[in-house]
C-alpha cells in the first residue's frame, strides 16, 4: 500500500469514529429524554385522570397530603427546634395572613365602589403594615 492510501485510511478512520461517537451522544440523548418523557407521563396520566373523573376524591386526597406534609414539617421543626422558635415563626405566619386578608379586602372594596369602608380599611392596612411589618429589630447591647 502507498502512503497516500494508509493516510487516506487514516483519516477515514478518523471520521467514522468521530461520526459514531456523535452518534453515541445524540442516542443517549434521546434515551434520556425518551425515559423522562416515560416516567412523567407514568407520574401525571394518573393524576390527570384522577383530576378529570373524581375530583372530590382528588381534592380530598390531595388536601390530605399537603396536611400531612405540613404536620411532618411541623413535628421535624418542634424537634430540631423545640416549641418556642416554631411558636414564634407561626406567630410571624398569623400577623402576615392577617395583614394581606386585610389589604385583599380593603383592595375588594376600593374597586366595587365602597370607598367609605375601602379608605379608612386601606388607612389600617398601610399604618399597620409599618407598624407590625418587617422583621424584628435586633437588640443591641
Amino acid at each position: 500500500m502507498s502512503s497516500d492510501r494508509k493516510s487516506l485510511d487514516s483519516v477515514l478512520e478518523r471520521a467514522l469514529d468521530g461520526f459514531g461517537r456523535i452518534a453515541t451522544v445524540l442516542g443517549a440523548a434521546l434515551l434520556v429524554i425518551t425515559a423522562g418523557a416515560l416516567i412523567s407521563a407514568l407520574i401525571v396520566l394518573p393524576l390527570w385522570l384522577a383530576a378529570t373523573w373524581a375530583p372530590r376524591l382528588y381534592s380530598g386526597v390531595l388536601a390530605f397530603l399537603v396536611l400531612f406534609l405540613l404536620a411532618a414539617m411541623l413535628v421535624r421543626k418542634l424537634r430540631s427546634g423545640g416549641a418556642v422558635s416554631v411558636v414564634a415563626r407561626l406567630v410571624q405566619a398569623g400577623k402576615w395572613m392577617v395583614w394581606l386578608a386585610a389589604a385583599y379586602v380593603s383592595a375588594v372594596t376600593l374597586v366595587n365602589g365602597l370607598l367609605t369602608i375601602g379608605i379608612p380599611l386601606s388607612a389600617l392596612v398601610i399604618v399597620s403594615a409599618g407598624y407590625l411589618g418587617g422583621r424584628p429589630r435586633r437588640q443591641r447591647g
